[in-house]
């Protein structure tokens, strides 16, 4: 676990230091946005290191193995990763609410004439608004009432398993329903950012994406850039004594010097980007983006099959929205449950798949919020590209994966319901047998399934499925969020494949960015 904390810490730091601006930087909002990346990363790593530990409990043969086969030993290690599980989203619920806002502020109010005591106080003040929020958030959730355990329940199949939840209200954690609030606002931006992150990873890395070519773009940007210089030269022209310009002309002259600086950047960018040694590597390695392309794409399809065959299957044979679409026992087959249930047979094989699941997902994300940006609804407030991100684009930067990396958890869930909420356990199974000559009972060593008492349950399974009884609602969120996951990913494959050509260095010069281009030639 040391060395997953050193890795996580490592990654993170590399992470927010391409990101972070060579000319405008803080080390209260750098430090804060790698401590905050560490805590969602180590809440995304706690899911294999759940399914690794409930596997390993049992054998091939669906034994427990001697030193699980205690059954206060399996308690106090489930109860071990679910207090790891509060304690780290009580962590995100932390950073997300009161140190992320806090630091944001204290860099706003930085000033030659600000003092550090006033920043520090004027920064609580306006952090206070995010706790009140989160406080009216956990207030609720103390007054939402839960399915009670008097047996109100009429469905059979809940009745197999309703001991298992009914204990909720009187248990540890009675605001628990705060984290769901808090994956669902995750699973909005999953579907927001995650989509885009997924197909441009899959096209733009691997099959080349719709740009126009370097040496025509450059040319075009050239002759307009001439054509910008005569037009201003014209303009010039009307006065050639030094007159007195007309508001009308001043204005047009200030429009075509900011385009001509506008086209001057964008000419620098492209000569030193097709010089650039990147680009030419790029060429040789084509043949390896091309494979990764296909691979990528591949892991879209099977991922998005999947989902679908689990939503397809809780329609059909879950417990309906009054129990969240549970789904007790999986009817359809899952390719991503197969898939992972057949490497179980090569260890470690099905945990280098899982945790690769987990990271896809991570690196898209991040690379759909560096290409879309962060928003505030049609405002774009901070663009995030390498080595040029503001210190409060890096605090948003790390705010919006905070939200989409703890949601990850559950769509892994999604995608693979019987792996993650199992992992490799089997247990024995009776079948009695009526013949001719009288009854005989067969075994068959089958997956686990929740209503059986010789199976230990992932944590993260046991925590959804104990709120989806008592909280339907959130289980029911879930699901239809999952639906419109798969709309927004099917929408965005046929966008990739119908826009048209993009610019070949698209965001890295745009119309606002005077002010820090002119830092960058300045320091070049």
């Amino acid at each position: 676990m040391v060395y997953v904390w050193i890795l996580t810490i490592f990654f993170s730091f590399l992470y927010i230091r391409y990101f972070q601006s060579r000319y405008e930087s803080e080390v209260c909002s750098t430090l804060t946005s790698m401590l905050g990346l560490s805590v969602a990363l180590l809440t995304s790593a706690l899911l294999p290191v759940d399914i690794f530990l409930v596997s390993f409990m049992k054998d091939n043969t669906g034994h427990f193995k001697e030193w699980a086969k205690d059954e206060a030993m399996r308690e106090f290690i489930s109860q071990g990763v679910q207090y790891a599980y509060f304690a780290l989203y009580l962590l995100v619920v932390l950073f997300v609410f009161l140190i992320l806002p806090f630091a944001y502020f204290f860099y706003e109010e930085g000033d030659e004439q600000t003092t550090t005591r006033s920043r520090f106080c004027t920064a609580f003040k306006y952090s206070i608004v995010f706790v009140l929020f989160a406080a009216v958030i956990f207030l609720i959730g103390g007054l939402v009432p839960f399915r009670g355990s008097s047996g109100n329940s009429t469905d059979t199949e809940w009745a197999k398993i309703e001991h298992m939840f009914t204990d909720l209200g009187n248990r540890e954690w009675r605001n628990g329903d705060f984290v769901h609030c808090q994956r669902i606002m995750s699973d909005w931006n999953v579907v927001s950012h995650s989509v885009h992150g997924l197909w441009h990873h899959c096209v733009a890395n691997g099959f080349g994406e719709r740009t126009t070519k370097w040496n025509k773009e450059l040319t075009d940007v050239a002759q307009e850039r001439t054509m910008t210089q005569n037009k201003i030269e014209a303009l010039r022209n009307k006065y050639p004594n030094g007159g007195r310009m007309s508001s009308r002309d001043k204005r047009r002259l200030e429009e075509l010097q900011g385009k001509e600086d506008h086209l001057l950047r964008q000419v620098q960018q492209l000569d030193s980007a097709n010089k650039s040694w990147m680009r030419r590597l790029s060429k040789v390695m084509r043949p390896c983006n091309i494979l990764i392309g296909v691979l990528l794409l591949l892991l879209a399809l099977l991922v998005f099959v999947s989902l679908l065959m689990t939503n397809i299957d809780k329609l059909l044979h879950s417990m309906g929205p009054q129990s969240g679409y549970t789904l007790l026992a999986r009817k359809i087959p899952n390719p991503m449950d197969i898939v992972l249930t057949y490497t179980q047979k090569a260890f470690p094989l099905d945990y280098i798949m899982i945790c690769s699941l987990i990271m896809y997902f991570l690196f898209c994300s991040m690379g759909g919020i560096q290409h879309i940006g962060v928003w505030f609804c049609w405002i774009r407030m901070y663009k995030i590209r390498p080595r040029r991100t503001k210190p409060q684009g890096l605090l948003f930067l790390c705010f919006l994966l905070m939200f989409i990396i703890i949601a990850i958890n559950v769509l892994v869930y999604q995608l693979t319901p019987q792996y993650s909420s199992f992992g490799s356990q089997h247990f024995w199974q009776n079948q009695t047998v009526n013949t001719g000559n009288g009854t005989y009972v067969n075994r068959f060593l089958v997956p686990c399934v929740v209503e059986s008492d010789e199976c230990v349950m992932t944590q993260v399974a046991y925590l959804l499925l104990r709120f989806f009884f008592n909280l339907w609602f959130f289980g029911a969120a879930y699901y239809w969020m999952s639906w419109a996951f798969l709309v927004v990913v099917l929408l965005g494959f046929l966008v990739t494949l119908c826009r048209k050509r993009r610019s070949a260095i698209e965001g890295a010069v745009d119309d606002d960015d005077f002010v820090e281009s002119d830092e960058e030639i300045a320091h070049a």
